[in-house]
Order: structure tokens, then C-alpha cells, then sequence
């Protein structure tokens, strides 16, 4: 049996995004808004992860692991269905090139 990346993503994640709105008085509002449910695998992080997160001023609890072409930002949450769990993305990045 062989399987596919897409086979592997096990776990539906809401994404949610700021945006910026005009206020009309020159400010900005600050919204919050679900823009798709995607599929991903979630994975804690290794001590090596942990470690190299920790030399550059990161603290990072999970891995997510999406489709290349999913609609995901930095600075979006995530929300992971039956895992009671909201995270931040903070760096996106190719897992073969990394």
C-alpha cells in the first residue's frame, strides 16, 4: 500500500485572519473572520525542532503540515478540530527544501 501526502492529513483546521478596517475617523478596526477549513497533520515538535526554534527567538509547540496550495498566511490561527487546540502560524516553508 502506498501513501500519499494527502492521505496523511488527518485533522480539519479553521483559518482565521486579521484584517484592517478603515474606522472612517482615521483609525483602523482590527477584525478576525474565518477564511476556509483545510486539511493538516499536526505534530508536536522534536527537542531538535524545539532547540533550533529556541537559537532564533521562537517558542514553538507544533508542526502543521498542509497542501501546498491551502490558504494560509503568517500571523493566521488556526483552530484544530477535536484537538481543543488554537495555534499562530509563524513561519511557513517547503519541508523538503527546509
Amino acid at each position: 500500500m502506498i501513501l500519499t501526502f494527502e492521505s496523511l492529513l488527518n485533522k480539519t483546521a479553521t483559518v482565521y485572519r486579521e484584517t484592517n478596517n478603515s474606522d472612517g475617523q482615521g483609525g483602523w478596526e482590527v477584525t478576525s473572520g474565518s477564511i476556509a477549513n483545510i486539511s493538516v497533520r499536526v505534530s508536536p515538535v522534536s527537542g531538535s525542532e524545539n532547540q533550533i526554534a529556541y537559537l532564533e527567538n521562537r517558542q514553538i509547540t507544533h508542526m502543521v503540515y498542509c497542501l501546498p496550495d491551502a490558504d494560509v498566511s503568517r500571523h493566521d490561527k488556526l483552530v484544530i478540530d477535536g484537538m481543543d487546540l488554537e495555534l499562530e502560524i509563524l513561519e511557513i516553508r517547503n519541508p523538503s527544501l527546509a
